[in-house]
């Protein structure tokens, strides 16, 4: 399975403000009832933040995530979503999914170091590493897990051609 992994992607100052934004108290966070819709039995849930999605920003907050999406270069973006995993008391792996169902690009961006991952569908374990960019393609299964050691796990997540 063919996927790129950059560790400090942004330049410090970069990573620093986006990090403080979203590791913030002030940031806001948006309750979702399920982490995937297909198999999902509702306990494991999760907040998010949606960036952009349908062809529009949904977001004031998207001028804080644009030196990153700038760095991918998109010709399109798909969507922008951060991602925020509640610590659980034991690490629990969602169930695999995929974005889109179509050929394009995912990129990772790890916010805080955890011992969360990301699981892609041939196994591979890609660890929470603070400002580790994680690409791959987006139509692959892939599957998020909780962490056990930090309050919070987030990441942001950019779908784009």
């Amino acid at each position: 399975m063919d996927y790129k992994i950059e560790d400090n992607f942004l330049d410090k100052d970069t990573f620093k403000f986006i990090e403080d934004q979203l590791m913030g108290t002030q940031f806001p966070w948006y309750f979702q009832p399920g982490v995937v819709e297909e198999g999902d039995d509702g306990l494991w849930t999760y907040l998010a933040h949606q960036f952009f999605a349908e062809n529009r920003q949904q977001s004031n907050y998207m001028q804080v995530l644009q030196p990153f999406i700038d760095m991918l270069k998109p010709r399109a973006l798909i969507r922008v979503k951060a991602n925020c995993y509640p610590r659980s008391e034991t690490s629990h792996q969602h169930n695999f999914h995929i974005d889109c169902d179509y050929t394009h690009n995912l990129a990772l961006l790890s916010i805080n170091t955890c011992n969360g991952f990301t699981v892609l569908e041939d196994g591979t374990k890609i660890e929470s590493k603070r400002n580790r960019l994680l690409l791959i393609d987006g139509s692959t299964k892939h599957a998020s897990t909780t962490c056990t050691d930090a309050q919070i796990r987030v990441n942001v997540g950019v779908n784009f051609f």
